[in-house]
């Protein structure tokens, strides 16, 4: 049985909900993203009904779900009946699993539940992500500083964990093969580097339509050796995912996306995690409701970090309390990454 929410013109819904349901002959019970952005436990109490198996989400509803489930709704809660929390589509944060496996403790939740997942559309939605090495998602911690320069030091015990997940090890009976590669040579990157992910596999597409030469460099690109991936059945090629991450003990990790990766003096900033660093920082900033922008001055030739955030408190507006929530911000982001905001806007609710 599948639970889930996620609409079907969106991959995870379509391909991990619907489909899924199609191929494996199983039931599944769906519910309108609607109510579930309304009402959170809807989800959970629909698991917990019909014994659900399988469920999926992005990153942020476990989130949600986490914030806004009284202890009340929880004790009519039973999520002992999955074997398997998918999590993908987006980021996934230690924080979000730590916190929704101890809350939902008491109703039968485990860590081991959660399956964190990476693909793209490209791929037909799964490239990674089946199966966790261990019991539960391995977690590292990542030296921030180091990970800027595109090179990965693992951390035993630090006063600032940079926490990130792994997506899972690669499922051989999918035919998935991933490679992690330097972008300009097109050559393997060596152990701890971070690169361009690259997958091969019979799910990976035929292109994009009507767009054969982006088509050609994105779904046939091929390594500068002989090294020629699911060659059977992928004609000796791979993909090339635009993502950046690298291999540890064979799990896949991802940093980020390539596209989205802001450059400053020579160094690599993450802009989901720069965000989740300010939505943290005050409680008066709105979760999911912060932007890390890249601002280039053509005059000038400087690039600079402009951050955006939303606050929830709208009565408030005072100079003195936008100010408080400012100075916060301006402390807090060069401490976990090295950079300091050129400018930093306060927004009112839903102007995002």
């Amino acid at each position: 049985m599948i639970a889930f929410w996620v609409p079907q013109f969106h991959d995870l819904g379509l391909i991990g909900g619907f489909l899924n349901t199609v191929r494996g002959a199983c039931q599944s019970c769906v519910m309108s993203p609607l109510t579930f952005l309304q009402k959170p436990e809807c989800w959970l109490q629909m698991i917990t009904k019909y014994n659900a198996t399988y469920t999926a989400a992005p990153n942020f509803a476990y989130e949600l779900a986490t914030r806004k489930c009284d202890e009340k709704s929880i004790a009519s809660l039973n999520l002992s009946s999955l074997r398997g929390a998918f999590n993908g589509a987006e980021p996934v944060r230690w924080s979000t699993l730590r916190s929704f496996a101890k809350k939902f403790g008491p109703a039968g939740f485990k860590l081991s539940m959660f399956k964190c997942l990476y693909g793209l559309a490209e791929h037909c939605a799964y490239s990674v992500g089946f199966r966790n090495l261990y019991d539960v998602p391995t977690v590292l911690d990542i030296d921030p500083q180091v990970l800027r320069q595109g090179r990965v030091i693992v951390r035993s015990k630090s006063e600032h964990p940079n926490n990130i997940v792994s997506t899972g090890v690669p499922s051989p009976t999918m035919q998935v093969e991933v490679r992690v590669v330097d972008r300009e040579t097109r050559q393997l990157c060596s152990p701890c580097i971070v690169g361009e992910v690259w997958v091969s596999s019979p799910s990976v597409g035929k292109g994009y339509y009507g767009k054969e030469e982006i088509s050609e460099d994105t779904f046939r690109a091929k390594l500068n050796n002989s090294d020629h991936g699911n060659w059977i059945t992928d004609n000796g090629s791979f993909l090339r995912t635009g993502d950046l991450g690298f291999l540890y003990n064979g799990e896949l990790f991802i940093t980020g996306r390539e596209k989205d990766v802001i450059i400053i003096n020579g160094k690599n900033h993450y802009p989901q995690d720069i965000e989740i660093s300010v939505q943290e920082c005050h409680n008066e900033i709105r979760p999911g409701c912060v932007a890390a922008l890249h601002h280039s001055d053509a005059e000038t030739g400087t690039d600079s970090l402009i951050i955006l955030a939303e606050i929830r408190n709208q009565k408030d507006t005072s100079s003195e309390f936008l100010q408080l929530i400012i100075d916060e911000i301006a402390r807090i982001v060069p401490g976990k990454h090295g950079l300091s905001p050129q400018r930093i806007v306060i927004l009112k609710q839903h102007s995002i």
